[in-house]
């Protein structure tokens, strides 16, 4: 997954995000790093629906710091991968609020 830089953060987001695909059910989960990069916060996790074209629309939302996030990714899925587009927005508790595009390649594990 790689995401715009936001104004406080010295460069773009660059992290691994896993997808798992359970018939039509999709999940997914990705690190969430402090300002600067350098230290795991938590998890993002979310999901969403594959329909009967492969296209996937995925949400989530949580909360951390006092600041409230909502991520929004959609895209096509194949048997040998996919792409995703999508947006990370947040907003604190007294009205400030950013958001910031994203993209993410998919690739299937390896079996084994």
């Amino acid at each position: 997954m790689v995401c715009e830089k936001m104004a406080a953060s010295p460069d773009i987001l660059q992290v691994p995000f896993d997808l798992r695909v359970d018939d039509k059910a999709v999940q997914y989960a990705r690190p969430i790093l402090d300002w600067n990069g350098g230290r795991v916060l938590g998890s993002e996790f979310g999901g969403g629906r594959l329909d009967g074209d492969g296209k996937i629309r995925l949400t989530s939302t949580w909360s951390i710091r006092g600041l409230d996030y909502r991520a929004e990714y959609a895209g096509t899925l194949t048997a040998k991968g996919g792409a995703l587009i999508g947006t990370q927005s947040w907003q604190d508790g007294r009205g400030a609020s950013g958001s910031r595009a994203c993209s993410i390649a998919v690739v299937p594990a390896p079996q084994g």
